[in-house]
């Protein structure tokens, strides 16, 4: 399984996992030790441990289980004539997986998942 992204592909399998992610984020920490940037690290892992204030209504229904996958199969998209933002992307996420958009702001990602 394979992310393409202006003809560039990505193995979905590499960023299909939370433990990739936060292997990645680790690493990425260890890494910056004494580096300006870890300021930057370290307030991405202080949102990771806030504790969650969402809390169910009573009585709420639990959500059914979901199944079926999504398939992006040379998908354009344009907010402005002439203009694309996403040019010819193609990717497949099955069942059970688990997928990370990456990318610098303005590649897309929001656009991806609001197609969804």
């Amino acid at each position: 399984m394979k992310l393409s992204l202006s003809n560039q592909e990505i193995p979905l399998h590499f960023l299909s996992s939370s433990d990739t992610i936060t292997s990645w984020l680790s690493y990425g920490k260890n890494l910056l030790v004494g580096n300006s940037k870890i300021g930057y690290l370290e307030r991405i892992f202080e949102s990771l441990d806030e504790p969650v204030l969402v809390k169910d209504k009573e009585n709420a229904v639990e959500m059914p289980k979901i199944s079926g996958g999504v398939k992006f199969q040379n998908v354009d998209f344009t907010y402005e004539e002439g203009v694309k933002v996403l040019d010819n992307i193609n990717f497949e996420c099955r069942p059970g997986d688990t997928v990370a958009l990456v990318g610098p702001t303005g590649a897309g990602k929001t656009t991806v998942v609001n197609l969804l």
